[in-house]
């Protein structure tokens, strides 16, 4: 018997396969523009609506910056059965799961989350949080990304997966921090390590314009072939 269920989204490269897929506690794909990151994370956010407890959120730094990513979600998450609410910039969907959109403009829109808890926590392009803060072993760390896994916990019954997950582009007051995270060469190559300190898995998944088919040879491609020598090295290698 023919399957005739309609795949609303599927991923277009093998980083965003592994992104997809990981197991990790906190994972990133991130490096060139025009990669298809964005998508993933959305998608990531999506897997375990089904759940009625799943709760989730994600970030950006700024609230204008989030209406591209609202406006996104609608393409995946509407026919999800989802219906949003702009005045909570939250989605619900029919068995009970929600995602949330949130920014980190301040120290008090952190706080706004104190109390909470999430099962998938997301901030797309972590690389534009700086790194305003140091960790338990003085490395600098940004403060509401560090704030935040703090709200990352579930009651073992609802038998939800705990996940962090980001998306970053080389540059941004970010970037030496989140590059010292997540321990990615000056290369930009994917890693993968078990926390010393956690205990905890994370994982950084490379990812280039030429990984994403709908955008690859395009003319979107071409402008950055055309970029200064570090953009170029940034935007398109993501190095």
């Amino acid at each position: 018997m023919n399957d005739r269920r309609k795949i609303l989204w599927e991923p277009n490269s093998e980083p965003q396969r592994a992104y997809l897929a990981c197991s990790a506690r906190t994972a990133m794909i991130g490096g060139g523009a025009g990669s298809g990151k964005t998508s993933a994370c959305l998608a990531d956010a999506a897997a375990q609506i089904a759940n009625p407890k799943h709760r989730a959120v994600i970030f950006r730094r700024d609230f204008p910056s989030l209406r591209h990513l609202i406006s996104a979600s609608y393409a995946l998450f509407l026919p999800l059965g989802g219906s949003y609410t702009r005045q909570e910039h939250t989605w619900r969907f029919p068995k009970g799961g929600t995602i949330e959109f949130s920014h980190l403009e301040d120290e008090a829109a952190m706080y706004q989350h104190a109390g909470k808890e999430y099962s998938w926590i997301g901030f797309d392009e972590l690389t534009q949080l700086p790194g305003d803060h140091t960790d338990s072993r003085g490395q600098p760390i940004n403060s509401a990304f560090s704030f935040m896994q703090s709200r990352l916990r579930a009651a073992k019954d609802t038998k939800l997966r705990l996940s962090i997950r980001c998306t970053a582009t080389p540059g941004g007051p970010g970037m030496q921090w989140v590059k010292s995270y997540f321990r990615i060469p000056d290369s930009g190559e994917s890693t993968d390590f078990v926390d010393e300190v956690t205990g905890f898995r994370q994982a950084y998944f490379k990812s280039v314009v030429t990984d994403n088919p709908a955008l690859s040879g395009t003319d979107y491609h071409k402008q950055l072939l055309d970029l200064p020598a570090a953009q170029r090295k940034a935007l398109l290698q993501g190095d």
